[in-house]
Formats: C-alpha cells, structure tokens, sequence
C-alpha cells in the first residue's frame, strides 16, 4: 500500500504582501507529476495524504478555493483510482470546508471536519493488502467528550475535555477500540493536524507558549502509519518511526526551513515485519527560493554573484551605518522580488532599551523636549550617540527651532 504525503498548503498565502497562487499553484503540478511518474512506473500512489491547513485563513479568498477545486477536478480524472484524503487545519474553517463532503466521498475524495465520524475508516483495498484509514481533525476544546462515572458509580456522563494530550489521547483510544471490534486484521493508519512534544516548528506556524497544547507522539503508536500535519518541517516523531509530518511545500517565513519535501510512504504487507513501513523525502521544487542575505548596501548594488537571487523571494539585512534613502527602490533592480530590508543597527536598538525610553519620553505627561526626541532619532538611526558631532548639531538646533515654532502656534 503506498500512500503520498503532503500538508500544511496555506492556499490564499500573502507573503509580505504578495500573492503566493502562482507559487503554490506549482506545487500543486508538482503532486500531479509525481502521480503520473509512479503510475508510469506501475507503482501507483493508493491513496493521497493532506493533514490539514487547505487554506490559510478561515475565509479564504475565492482565487484558493477555485485552486483546490481544480486541483481536486483534474486529479479525479487523472487518477480515478486514487483515494484522496483532507482534514480541517486550525487555520481552517472546518464548516467551509466540509461543503458537499458526502458527495464528494463517492468520488473518492474524503474530507474530515468534525469528530463525529472518527472512529469510522475508509477501507483501501489493491491487490496486495488492505488497511482502514481514519482521520482526526485539528482539535478544539470540548470536541472530544469523555465518559466517567458519577461518585456512586452508577451512572455514565461525559466530560469535555480541554487539553490537545486528553482530546488526542480519548481520540486514539475511541479509534482503537472500534478498529478492534470491526476490522481488526487490518492494518490503521491515522491523519491528524496537531503538535507533537519535541518537535521543531517554525515561525510560519501559528502555535502558543509551553506544552499545553502539544501532544505525545507516543499515543499513536498503535497506527501502522501516523500522518501529521501542522509544524512546517519535515521531521520523525516519536520512536516507533512510524509518525511523521511532511512538512509544508513552500518556505512561508524568511526563518523558514527552504528544503521541503512530499512523502512516499510505502506499507508492507502483515508478513514482513522487517520492513512493516519505508518512508522517501520527495523534494519539491519551489517557483522562487526564500533566502535572507546580509551585508553593506555595496555588495547588493553593485556587488558580483546577484545573478542568482534574481527569481529569489530576498529579505536583505543591511550591516551600514548609513541611512540609505529608498534602499528598496535602488536594489530591485538586482533583486526583482526583494520584499524586506531593515538595517541591523536599527535591529540591535529595536530590542533594546531605546524602545522604552521612547516610549516613556513620548507618553509622559510633561513637556517633552525637542531635542530629546532628536537624541533618540539619532540613535534608533545609527545605534550609538553621535550628538557631539558638529553636523549632528547644526541638524538639531535646527530641528528644535522649528519644533519650538509648531509648538507656539498650538
């Protein structure tokens, strides 16, 4: 049984304010190339693996929905067979996207938004083996309810849980327990939008402080394949090799990690344990690269080597002490989609004390002086003091003269 994995596509991205269509587009094409490869080769994909995070906001722009529902048109034509599998991320809307859900079950295309058919599998069936595939949707508190006996011990209540580890956790144990009564010689593979404790994550990812809503990877041990989406770094989870996130398909922050992969995940059949489950990093190709580069305005104007950031999403982090006016206008003509550039001076004063000295100067009730307020242009400028200087001077008794002047007139 082989399985193709992918997640986390935040169709409708805006990236520094630009569109990203054109960029996710050609990921999408590239899924469809690596279907084709495999069925060329008679090695056909079973099944296609999408844990979460379709779109990026809960109300995606209609240029993403129009994306995925031709994606989603020419893969069932392309590939009548193939047995395609999506759930609702946290940047979902699970309402929106489970529109037309049933139907679209009968043409092979299952989406899950809700815990209300958890514990219910789609079979996959080829030639060699079958399995029972569930899906469990990003997790919000109260969506799993626990049943627990009164102080009397007689009678059954729910309880509604809260915490990512006690929704996952009664989740698997709800799954298991009907995989056991139903189909128990199969093989079950789960696909689930979470954080597992101890993975990596990026600052792409919208996540919260500490390991309240992290989840052991080790709950999914039970799975012959755990499918995770949600973190944006292709990475093992857990011991059991079995647990895995994909990753998603394109860099969306300049922190970001820029090699991204599909998976080709490949089960064996009951018999050979050894080699039960094989995992293969499909890397993908993005349209533009994201890189950050750092160095002085120099180097980026007029410097050698520029040729190869020419179709590279670039955030430039200047090392001059030098203002430069209108930096972005001058270097994109090296760097067509340059989209950040800050001065690392400025960067250093940012963190530090300068913001909360600005901001006590600017909101004290009192007077404020001038030339104070000049002090601390200069700095945030150039990260150090340089108001002895003879130019600094002239440029703040000018500076304070005309703010004495709008001051009079108030």
């Amino acid at each position: 049984m082989r399985f193709l994995q992918t997640g986390d596509w935040h169709l409708g991205k805006v990236f520094y304010e630009l569109p990203l269509l054109k960029d996710q587009q050609h990921f999408l094409n590239q899924i469809t190339d690596e279907l084709q490869t495999a069925a060329g080769k008679d090695e056909p994909y079973d099944a296609l693996l999408v844990p979460g995070d379709i779109f990026d906001r809960s109300v995606p722009a209609a240029e993403a929905v129009t994306l995925f529902s031709d994606f989603l048109s020419e893969t069932r034509r392309n590939f009548p067979q193939l047995q395609l599998f999506f759930l609702s991320g946290n940047h979902d809307s699970a309402q929106r996207l489970s529109f037309a859900a049933p139907l679209l079950a009968r043409e092979h295309i299952h989406i899950c938004t809700d815990c209300n058919h958890i514990t219910e599998p789609v079979i996959l069936e080829n030639t060699n083996q079958a399995v029972a595939v569930y899906q469990l949707p990003f997790l919000v508190p109260g969506s799993i309810k626990k049943q627990e006996r009164d102080a009397g011990q007689q009678d059954l209540f729910e309880v509604p849980l809260r915490k990512q580890q006690d929704l996952a956790a009664e989740a698997v144990r709800q799954i298991l327990a009907a995989h056991r009564t139903r189909t128990p010689a199969l093989p079950a593979v789960l696909c689930a939008h979470l954080f597992t404790i101890g993975a990596i994550s990026s600052d792409s990812e919208q996540g919260s402080l500490g390991t309240l809503d992290q989840v052991s990877a080790d709950v999914f041990t039970p799975f012959a394949y755990t499918a995770l989406g949600h973190l944006h770094k292709v990475q093992q989870c857990g011991t059991s090799g079995t647990v895995w996130y994909s990753g998603s398909p394109l860099a969306y922050s300049f922190d970001d990690i820029p090699e991204k992969f599909m998976l080709s995940v490949t089960l064996s059949s009951a018999e050979d344990k050894d080699n039960a489950c094989s995992i293969r990093r499909i890397p993908v190709h993005p349209l533009h690269k994201v890189v950050r580069l750092k160095g002085t305005f120099e180097q980026f104007y007029s410097g050698p080597g520029l040729e190869q950031y020419r179709d590279c999403y670039v955030a430039i982090q200047c090392t001059d002490d030098t203002v430069i006016e209108n930096p972005m206008a001058l270097l994109r003509k090296n760097f067509p989609y340059l989209l950040s550039f800050t001065r690392e001076t400025a960067a250093a004063v940012q963190s530090g004390d300068i913001t909360a000295e600005r901001r006590r100067l600017l909101t004290q009730s009192d007077s404020v002086d001038p030339g104070d307020i000049f002090d601390l242009f200069i700095k945030d400028m150039y990260g150090d003091n340089r108001t002895d200087e003879e130019p600094v001077k002239k440029e703040k008794k000018i500076f304070k003269t005309l703010a004495d002047g709008e001051m009079k007139h108030v």
